[in-house]
């Protein structure tokens, strides 16, 4: 006895995502119905050029001779591995792909999204909580028929372009999101695009920022003196250094020309007004023989060389904090 159309649909609800997908590719009868159904998918990367990610397993193409294309999906049960004749190019092909499993779905919810817009149709829509930018993409414009406009403001949106070719930066995706992380491996002046941003968390994830890193405090303590920022505010950024004593030393002179005070070793602070103050604090692993708590003293050596890896966080605080 054939199910019928409503216990059909309550059936692939309870499906996985790669299931799901298998119907979608082989069962031309039941796509319309899967894609009625709600699809929530917790990491998806459409970055490409010849494979997706989905929930940490790929989808994948490959061009084979004669003008055959070889789809390869892996899942927690295997790998399925399916082959037709097709001449497009592999970037069509993936396009093609993309929009047969994830277009016109009524409601399709993704946890975390890596996305290249070329790969996108504008029939693509997802409602998404953390939003990767690929390399190339400049422009979040690119993606404004691909998000729905019901879906909340991003808890976090990375870039990944060079800070001088991001464009749009008062888009009310880009000004909204709670989070902005900036990857890019090098301190480039054009960040001061970024400390004037409104958002309540920034950071940037400079992998080789040893020239970097006195100017972006320096710049981001003139912005915030500058305008007014509110109590949790976050601004932080990855460091990674063989110098840390020399490195907070530096830090100093800029303590002394704003009025503010170190704490320790580990922790500043500069007055914004009467009620609130940032903290600036190191965050994460010191290399050092013998290293604790009351290590002041190594400012005041010559020469101390000490390796250390992790986050300079600054927060907005109380006075009293």
């Amino acid at each position: 006895m054939p199910l019928s159309y409503e216990a059909t649909k309550l059936l692939i609800g309870y499906l996985d995502v790669h299931p799901r997908f298998q119907l979608a590719l082989n069962c031309p009868s039941l796509r319309t119905t899967e894609k009625l159904i709600p699809l929530k998918i917790d990491r998806l990367d459409l970055t490409g050029p010849s494979c997706i990610s989905v929930n940490g397993h790929d989808i994948e193409l490959q061009k084979l001779k004669p003008h055959l294309l070889q789809l390869t999906i892996s899942s927690p049960r295997g790998k399925d591995i399916m082959r037709f004749k097709c001449s497009m190019d592999l970037e069509s092909a993936m396009k093609q792909l993309i929009s047969l499993l994830f277009s016109n779905r009524r409601d399709l919810s993704v946890n975390c999204l890596h996305v290249c817009p070329n790969l996108l149709t504008p029939t693509v829509k997802f409602q998404v909580r953390n939003l990767n930018l690929a390399k190339s993409c400049y422009d979040i414009r690119e993606l404004d028929s691909n998000i729905d406009q019901n879906s909340p403001p991003l808890d976090v949106l990375g870039i990944h372009c060079h800070p001088r070719n991001f464009r749009n930066w008062e888009h009310p995706t880009v000004r909204n999101a709670k989070k902005l992380i900036f990857h890019y491996p090098y301190y480039d002046a054009a960040f001061s695009n970024i400390y004037q941003g409104a958002h309540r968390h920034i950071h940037l994830s400079l992998t080789d920022n040893a020239k970097g890193v006195w100017h972006v405090l320096n710049g981001v303590i003139n912005e915030w003196r500058r305008n007014w920022r509110e109590i949790g505010d976050v601004f932080s950024f990855y460091i990674k250094t063989e110098f840390f004593i020399q490195l907070m030393k530096k830090f100093d002179s800029i303590l002394s020309r704003v009025g503010g005070e170190r704490i320790d070793l580990w922790t500043m602070v500069v007055p914004l007004n009467d009620a609130i103050q940032i903290q600036i604090r190191f965050e994460g692993v010191i290399h050092y023989d013998g290293i604790d708590e009351d290590a002041d003293y190594l400012l005041h050596l010559p020469h101390v060389y000490m390796r250390a890896e992790g986050y300079i966080v600054l927060r907005v605080v109380p006075v009293d904090e």
